[in-house]
């Protein structure tokens, strides 16, 4: 249903940009019958053909497409950051930014570096716990403030007449 919902929405709203974060594709998953461990090979080539793929349709209308670089996963209060969960992240946002690169319709807005200012991510930044909880997600509300103003600074500053830069 995803592909036709994106349609769907970039036809009603006609946008000059479409924002896409998601972190699902770190994950092992079955396409048309066959089982992808994520990271081989295989899989790699698979997720940028699905990437391109979704980028046709985000763009569609002509619209820029900004794909976000996800932080690395931290200790949190209830959940501990796995290595393998690091490794993962890492090598996603590897695929994502070669997707970027062999597409002028597509940047990325680098919120791993925002978030991950030093490595490995400290679980802190300006003296803000950015993921307290879970390691994951900002729930708090001043985290999710700060990282919400800085995306949408970066968001703002992204130059739709020069596609690619």
């Amino acid at each position: 249903a995803i592909p036709r919902r994106q349609l769907e929405a970039v036809r009603a709203a006609e946008p000059d940009l479409v924002v896409a974060m998601s972190s699902w594709e770190m994950t092992n998953r079955q396409v048309d019958d066959v089982w992808y461990p994520f990271g081989s090979v295989e899989s790699d080539r698979m997720l940028e053909q699905l990437y391109h793929q979704a980028v046709d349709r985000l763009a569609a209308g002509g619209a820029l497409v900004a794909l976000v670089l996800l932080p690395d996963v931290v200790d949190g209060r209830e959940q501990r950051a796995e290595a393998i969960e690091v490794q993962r992240g890492r090598h996603l946002n590897d695929l994502v930014q070669r997707v970027a690169d062999a597409d002028p319709r597509v940047v990325t807005v680098d919120l791993a570096g925002r978030v991950c200012p030093a490595d490995p991510c400290p679980t802190a930044v300006e003296g803000v716990e950015l993921r307290a909880v879970d390691g994951r997600h900002f729930d708090d509300p001043g985290a999710a403030r700060m990282v919400a103003q800085w995306l949408a600074s970066e968001i703002l500053a992204i130059d739709l007449d020069s596609p690619g830069d």
